[in-house]
C-alpha cells in the first residue's frame, strides 16, 4: 500500500513520485495547479487516508508556482486571459487569500519574493480548506490514523523543505474551535471569507461589514445580526 497520499502541483517540473524516489504504489498522488483543495481533491484526500490507509497526507507546494504568479498578476490587474478561458479564473480563486495575506503580513515584498512567499501561505491556508471542509480528515487526524503536514518543493535545488508542524497542528487547533467564518479578506468592495463549504465571494459595505448567509459579519470577522442578502 502507499505510504503516503501527496497533493501536488500540475507542473510538470513537480513530479512527485521522482521527488520522493517513489516506485508503483508508494504514493497516492492529487495533481492539480496550484495545489488546491476543492471538491475533487478532498475526496482524492478522503479516499487516499480512508481507503487506501496512507499513514501521511502532505500538501506540496513548489518555488516559481504558475498558478500563484498568474493569481499574483490577477490581483494586480495585470493579468492576462484568453476570452474564452472562463474556467481559470476559478481555479485561481481559492489562491487568492494566500496571495492577499502575503501582501498583507509582508507589504515590502515584491515580484519573486512575493510570490514564493505567498506560495508558502496558499499550502497553509490548502491544509486549513482540507480540515475545514472534511470531517473524515478531522476523524483520522484525531484518531492519530494520519498526520497531515506541508512542504515546498525548490525546483532549482531538488530539495524538499518541510513547514513546521506545529503549524499545521495550530491549523487543526483553531478548526475545531472555529464557529461559522474564518480567513476574510477584503479586497475592494468585495470580500473573499472561508466556512466549512469552501471559499466564497460577497458585497462589502462602506463600513466594511460584509453579508454572508443572512448574517453580518464585521471587518474582523465578528458575526453579530442578522440580514437578508444575496451573495455574489
Amino acid at each position: 500500500y502507499a505510504y503516503a497520499t501527496v497533493l501536488g502541483c500540475s507542473d510538470s517540473r513537480v513530479p512527485v513520485e521522482l521527488i520522493f524516489d517513489a516506485g508503483i504504489m508508494d504514493i497516492f498522488v492529487i495533481r492539480v495547479p496550484g495545489n488546491v483543495f476543492q471538491t475533487d481533491e478532498i475526496a482524492g484526500a478522503e479516499y487516499g487516508v480512508g481507503h487506501v490507509h496512507t499513514p501521511v497526507l502532505m500538501v506540496l507546494g513548489h518555488t516559481d508556482c504558475g498558478a500563484v504568479t498568474a493569481t499574483v498578476a490577477m490581483t494586480d490587474k495585470h493579468g492576462h486571459a484568453h476570452k474564452l478561458e472562463r474556467n481559470i479564473p476559478a481555479l485561481l480563486k481559492p489562491i487568492i487569500p494566500a496571495v492577499a495575506g502575503a501582501r498583507k503580513n509582508r507589504p515590502d515584498l515584491k515580484g519573486k519574493a512575493l510570490i514564493e512567499y505567498a506560495s508558502e501561505l496558499n499550502v497553509l491556508r490548502e491544509i486549513r480548506q482540507l480540515f475545514h471542509n472534511s470531517a473524515a480528515i478531522r476523524a483520522a487526524v484525531k484518531a492519530g490514523k494520519v498526520k497531515v503536514t506541508g512542504a515546498i518543493y525548490d525546483i532549482a535545488s531538488g530539495k524538499v523543505v518541510l513547514m513546521e508542524q506545529k503549524k499545521i497542528d495550530q491549523i487543526f487547533s483553531e478548526v475545531e474551535k472555529e464557529g461559522f467564518a474564518f480567513d476574510i479578506e477584503v479586497l475592494g468592495s468585495t470580500a473573499i471569507y472561508t466556512t466549512r463549504g469552501g471559499y466564497n465571494m460577497c458585497q462589502v459595505d462602506r463600513e466594511g461589514h460584509f453579508f454572508v448567509d443572512s448574517r453580518i459579519v464585521s471587518p474582523k470577522g465578528n458575526i453579530y445580526q442578522t440580514k437578508p442578502t444575496k451573495p455574489i
